[in-house]
């Protein structure tokens, strides 16, 4: 990673350069081309200056002027209307102007060595008031031509690119291999715990100190690995208890059933009413066990063929407590309903009545079953919002810290030791949680812990309905 991300600022800087070369340079060619245009006018303006009469001119400045314009390239040769020559360059000196167009050609090859410049001359109109007086010839490469003056120039330009392109590289690299760095470490990071994770070390985390980059995908990427870590050592957890559990549900109704069996064949136990009645209610409690599974499944397949239909939530809650009210006045349980219940506001969902009253069944039930005698269950339902909120709060026994996170998860039993007195396969919750989710509700459970009571929350979307159609 960090050697294409060098060469990422390699090729970057490069064609940086290359382009700026390309740019200035050309940029170079037009200003020289313009100069050399702008230098024929003043030329032919200042010739123009020194005419005096059809035959007098001053010629001494002239040869000045023609001259000094050779030290920059520049061949000139004027004469008058008639065509008389009053001054060559050529003329003067014929070696210097030979000289000087050689070392111009030799320069603009060692430059460019696909050069094609040729030796051109421009006739220049001499006009003074309005008139035509002579012409003057100016001879040099063209289009353009670099004196040596513009070669150092050109070639301190171009030193300044290659260091520019130089530190720039160095500067890119650099900062290419910090970034590569701060990146490259977190993510070999969590790339090296997601392989341990995929061999089944959930333990791995990933969310420390010294893997922070400061870089919120990086960070989040960080948390959501350590996240799915530890879900996935839940459900590892999960899986063995589960596993223990049904071998344990399983295992002590098979081995009284065996013992009883075992003790009648070997003539120690007699076959009578009593110890097949035993027989049978173990029986009956693997035919429970059963049925426990064949209904999480059927309700986590059918949630997708909800029969949904206007009801009053309201009216739901009030006529499962009063079905539960006796069960609970065994215990001597005060069950008490606030609801609310208005003809403006009316509580009714778009919803699987019978579904709902499954949830209710199961949370009710178990309120009543782990509260103690005397103690109290309040359901409160009402309106929130654009949602119906429903508490169930009892003062039983409550629920440990450690097990909030799971209470909702499968054959999940907070009594490790499953006696018959709780009862159960630890799947209510489950079927409860599956129902209210399929209804685009949440379900949560609360409680301060062991000895403290127990709240449930159901928050289920309260949609507009037309309720005289």
């Amino acid at each position: 990673m960090v050697v294409s991300h060098i060469t990422i600022a390699l090729i970057a800087v490069g064609l940086i350069s290359l382009l700026s070369n390309l740019f200035l340079e050309q940029q170079f060619q037009d200003y020289v081309t313009r100069k050399i245009d702008s230098r024929h006018l003043e030329i032919v303006d200042q010739i123009e200056k020194l005419y005096q009469s059809e035959d007098e001119w001053n010629v001494a400045l002239i040869e000045t002027i023609g001259m000094s314009a050779l030290g920059e390239g520049l061949i000139l040769r004027v004469e008058n209307l008639g065509g008389k020559e009053i001054f060559s360059a050529r003329a003067m000196d014929h070696m210097m102007c030979d000289l000087m167009l050689n070392q111009i050609s030799e320069n603009m090859r060692s430059l460019y060595p696909q050069w094609q410049g040729e030796y051109v001359e421009v006739p220049y109109p001499l006009m003074v008031d309005g008139q035509k007086v002579g012409v003057v010839e100016i001879g040099f490469f063209g289009p353009y031509f670099y004196l040596e003056s513009d070669l150092k120039f050109l070639h301190t330009l171009n030193r300044i690119l290659l260091a520019a392109g130089i530190i720039s590289f160095l500067t890119a690299a650099g900062v290419a291999i910090l970034i590569s760095k701060r990146l490259t470490r977190p993510i070999l990071r969590v790339t090296a715990a997601t392989q341990r994770i995929a061999e089944g070390h959930y333990d791995e985390r990933i969310g420390s100190v010294e893997v922070r980059t400061h870089t919120l995908e990086i960070d989040t990427m960080t948390k959501s690995v350590d996240h799915l870590a530890q879900t996935l050592e839940q459900q590892a957890i999960l899986r063995k208890r589960l596993t223990s559990d049904v071998a344990h549900e399983l295992r002590t109704p098979l081995s009284t059933v065996q013992i009883h069996l075992e003790g009648m064949l070997d003539g120690i136990f007699k076959p009578d009413e009593y110890r097949l009645s035993l027989c049978h209610e173990e029986i009956k409690r693997l035919q429970r066990l059963v049925g426990d599974l064949e209904q999480l499944s059927r309700v986590e397949q059918d949630m997708s063929l909800l029969q949904k239909k206007p009801f009053d939530l309201a009216e739901l809650v009030l006529q499962q407590a009063e079905l539960h009210r006796n069960q609970a006045a065994l215990k001597s349980i005060d069950l008490k309903v606030k609801s609310i219940k208005s003809e403006d506001q009316p509580m009714v969902l778009s919803g699987d009545r019978d579904k709902i009253s499954q949830v209710l069944v199961n949370i009710l039930a178990n309120s009543i079953k782990f509260t103690p005698e005397g103690g109290s269950i309040e359901i409160d339902c009402r309106r929130e919002g654009g949602a119906a909120l429903l508490q169930v709060t009892d003062t039983g026994v409550g629920i440990a810290e450690k097990d909030l996170a799971f209470v909702f998860e499968r054959f999940y039993r907070v009594d490790p030791s499953r006696s018959r007195g709780t009862g159960g396969a630890g799947i209510g919750l489950t079927i409860s949680k599956t129902i209210i989710e399929a209804h685009g509700g949440k379900i949560e459970i609360k409680s301060p812990g062991l000895g403290s009571g127990t709240q449930i929350v159901i928050r289920l979307p309260i949609e507009p309905l037309n309720l005289h159609n």
